[in-house]
């Protein structure tokens, strides 16, 4: 009947999506993640990463269990002997990163504070001391963001799914012309952190959301872009790379960003077999298009 069809439609509306609601705490509630990742607390927040802290990491039981790894390590020659001049080794290269990454972010809440004078933003890294010795992890990441209409919309970051593509400004990058930079999350944490430097005040841990990243590297092509109606092109860095893996402020991300595989040109490793468990490198493709 189409006796009052508008109120008919809006309450059948409103059924699937309390049941899409409940579909998606059960499945959160399977993985371990906590209510507070269900949903953004307000649309003012840019970006949102639960407190749930059930799923955890040692920091030494993490490094020492995926030794060798190019994602956390680097391999690099050093001078010996007259015999054997180089020397391959791998240098621990993850928590370095992770500490450099944080000290400034810790320094500024710490400045913040209106009390605290005197305290370097580039003083020794391993004044940043995590407590337990352990980085938290979630499962998913939400983003607010304003669309090219001017209507509020989020996105929904999973490192585990193929949604766990993001996009920040380029800002000062040099060695690129375009205006965004592009990566794949690897993992969503946050850290206890408490700071141990010149200028502290107190043991009191404070908490730091990251995202661990893997980045791409935009290919300088002539003919891209809306004049030319063809997609960029974007690929890995290399895995050897210095600068290939880093952390971000979940505040620096714009939005996620849809990453579309060039088939045509083939996969990067032929037999299925990457370099890196963590970065799941066995499953890249050769080159990206970068989505509109």
């Amino acid at each position: 009947m189409k006796n009052k069809f508008v109120k008919q439609l809006t309450q059948i509306e409103r059924r699937e999506a309390r049941l899409r609601r409940i579909r998606i705490r059960a499945k959160l509630s399977k993985t371990g993640q906590g209510s507070g990742d269900l949903v953004a607390r307000t649309p003012e927040e840019h970006y949102h990463i639960g407190v749930s802290e059930k799923s955890h990491l040692h920091i030494g039981t993490f490094l020492s269990k995926n030794a060798g790894d190019p994602a956390i390590q680097v391999w690099i020659m050093q001078e010996s002997c007259s015999v054997v001049p180089l020397t391959p080794f791998f240098l621990q290269d993850f928590l370095p990163k992770l500490k450099q990454h944080l000290l400034p972010r810790v320094v500024s809440m710490l400045q913040g504070y209106g009390d605290t004078v005197g305290i370097p933003s580039n003083g020794d890294p391993n004044a940043v001391i995590f407590q337990l010795d352990r980085i938290y992890k979630h499962q998913l990441m939400r983003i607010n963001h304003t669309t090219y209409d001017v209507r509020r919309s989020q996105d929904i970051v999973n490192p585990s799914t193929a949604h766990c593509n993001i996009m920040v400004f380029s800002g000062d990058d040099s060695t690129s012309h375009h205006p965004f930079k592009y990566a794949r999350v690897l993992g969503i944490f946050h850290a206890n952190v408490v700071y141990l430097g010149p200028g502290m005040l107190d043991y009191r841990p404070h908490r730091l959301d990251f995202l661990w990243v893997r980045w791409y590297r935009t290919l300088e092509m002539r003919c891209t872009g809306w004049a030319a109606q063809k997609l960029d092109r974007i690929k890995f860095c290399a895995m050897a790379a210095d600068d290939t893996f880093a952390f971000l402020d979940p505040s620096d991300v714009v939005r996620s960003c849809h990453i579309i595989p060039a088939f045509a040109r083939g996969k990067h490793y032929a037999d299925g077999k990457g370099l890196s468990f963590l970065a799941h490198d066995s499953t890249d493709w050769t080159e990206y298009y970068i989505n509109r």
